[in-house]
């Protein structure tokens, strides 16, 4: 954050940045777990297989939201202050904070059934492979966008955008829940 806001860096790879953090922290919780022997212990308890899985979209979740809201705070406060690029508008910084934190959604409904079904240590280069596909799409798109002249999308796309990636991560992300309570279910312990 420091970074950016001397001007080293753009305020975009701060909130892409808080993105990518909001996927790893629950990568890591799953991690922790597994060297202390949590699963084992948590299924005993009255909350079984379903509480362990609804705790841990609950924490991805919240690790979302809560990154999203000090975001768009910390960029309220650069708004205020008048450190906000050129063009921007604060309408530009939360819909780009809104954006980032449907892609964490919708990047932590890929990745969380993968961990509850293979595990931390196994699924870490399916995460990685993931994280430089999007981030590295989004890069070339950008680069794209700037070197050449893409097609514009029409106008109603445009305006239905916001909708649809919200639809998306939502949708994705409670399929993801669903499909993660099936396979923890059925998984050994």
């Amino acid at each position: 954050a420091v970074l950016s806001f001397v001007g080293i860096y753009d305020l975009s790879f701060f909130v892409v940045y808080v993105s990518v953090i909001c996927i790893m922290i629950p990568v890591n919780l799953f991690a922790y777990d597994e060297q202390a022997r949590w699963e084992k212990y948590a299924a005993s308890t009255p909350a079984g297989r379903s509480g362990i899985v609804n705790g841990r979209y609950l924490f991805a979740l919240l690790v979302v939201v809560g990154a999203s809201v000090v975001v768009f705070l910390l960029l309220s406060a650069l708004y205020l202050l008048g450190l906000f690029p050129d063009n921007s508008t604060l309408a530009d910084a939360c819909f780009v904070v809104l954006a980032c934190a449907a892609v964490a959604l919708i990047l932590d409904a890929v990745i969380l059934p993968l961990l509850i079904r293979f595990g931390a240590e196994k699924s870490r280069l399916i995460s990685v492979i993931l994280f430089v596909a999007v981030f590295g799409a989004i890069i070339a798109l950008g680069q794209m966008e700037q070197s050449t002249a893409l097609p514009h999308l029409p106008g109603w796309f445009s305006a239905a955008l916001p909708g649809l990636l919200a639809i998306l991560s939502v949708g994705g992300f409670v399929l993801s829940y669903c499909v993660a309570r099936h396979i923890y279910a059925r998984k050994p312990l």
